[in-house]
Order: structure tokens, then C-alpha cells, then sequence
């Protein structure tokens, strides 16, 4: 796993013998990798783990629990993360772990069951990186300036966007967007 590398981290699956449905399915964390690795034109890898199994990629993408002792366990990740199912308030996870970015379950939901009808709002992020996408300010988290949500009329759906913050904590131009698609 290198610095360059966007990696979509998601519980490991049961062990053999045990009954459930692994996370990776439940949450189409492949289809929704491949959806980012699309827009990103560089493939997307989904690793079932833990936030220290990935700390080496550039960008993660978390459906795992997060908590400061996660954070600890894998050190100088929280700015390079978006954490993709906050169950209560993305914009104060972004202000008390410092993550790249954040979006509620409920978004995500809509993403997978409305992919290609979904609005590409909701996602949250620090201001720094809106600045440097371009985005539209909707809103601040809690009157804080740094924790904004936003929009963009270039991106047509969640992966979309989630994409371009991707590129944009990885040093990139964002692409060029899917709204006309």
C-alpha cells in the first residue's frame, strides 16, 4: 500500500462457519470503491481491517467505528480520512478528530440504493479542502468556519464527490465531473 493509493476499509468478514452477512456486502463497499476509482481513473481497493491495517494509503475511506483510540492506534491518518458512516453528526466528527471529511449513514444509504439518482450534498469536509475543490459552501457545522457542508453542481451524486476530495487530499486536480452524464 503506498501514499498514492485510495483504500475503502470495512469490518473483516466473520470466519468461516459463522452465520452473517460480511459488512463488504451489506454496504456494496466494492461497487461503491469502483464508483470512486471510476471517477478517480485509478482503481480503489476495499480492505476488511482495521484503520492501522490501511494507515499506509493516501487516502481512507471508512465505514469503521471511529474513536480516538482508533485514531491513536494509526497515527497521522484523521486528515487523510473520510469517514463514510457517521451515525449522528459529520461535521462534529470532523471538529473533534480532525478528518478530512465525513458523511452520515443515511447518505450513504441514499448513494446505494438510489446510485445515479442521489444528490451529491451532505458530504462534509474542512474548509481548506473545499477552498482547494471549489466547492459551494451549504453550510457551517455548528457555526465553526472550518467544518463546512457543501455542494457542487460539477459532481452528480455522492462517489462523485467523494472522489474529488480524494483527489484533492492527494495533491490532484479534481476531475473534471459527471454532471452531464
Amino acid at each position: 500500500m503506498t501514499d498514492r493509493d485510495v483504500v475503502v476499509v470495512v469490518h473483516p468478514a466473520a470466519p468461516p462457519g459463522t452465520r452473517g452477512t460480511p459488512q463488504r456486502t451489506i454496504l456494496l463497499a466494492d461497487e461503491f470503491a469502483a464508483a470512486v476509482g471510476a471517477m478517480l481513473r485509478s482503481p480503489v481497493t476495499v480492505v476488511e481491517g482495521t484503520l492501522a491495517d490501511v494507515a499506509g494509503a493516501g487516502v481512507i475511506l471508512s465505514f469503521l467505528p471511529i474513536r480516538e483510540d482508533t485514531l491513536r492506534a494509526a497515527a497521522g491518518i484523521a486528515p487523510r480520512t473520510l469517514w463514510l458512516d457517521v451515525d449522528r453528526s459529520p461535521g462534529r466528527a470532523i471538529q473533534n478528530f480532525g478528518l478530512a471529511g465525513a458523511a452520515s449513514t443515511m447518505r450513504y444509504i441514499e448513494w446505494s440504493r438510489h446510485r445515479g439518482r442521489d444528490r451529491a450534498h451532505h458530504v462534509w469536509t474542512r474548509r481548506d479542502l473545499a477552498e482547494r475543490l471549489g466547492a459551494t459552501v451549504d453550510r457551517l457545522y455548528d457555526g465553526n468556519p472550518d467544518v463546512v457542508q457543501i455542494a457542487d453542481p460539477r459532481y452528480a451524486n455522492m462517489a462523485s464527490l467523494v472522489a474529488a476530495l480524494c483527489a484533492i487530499i492527494l495533491g490532484d486536480p479534481p476531475p473534471p465531473g459527471d454532471a452531464a452524464i
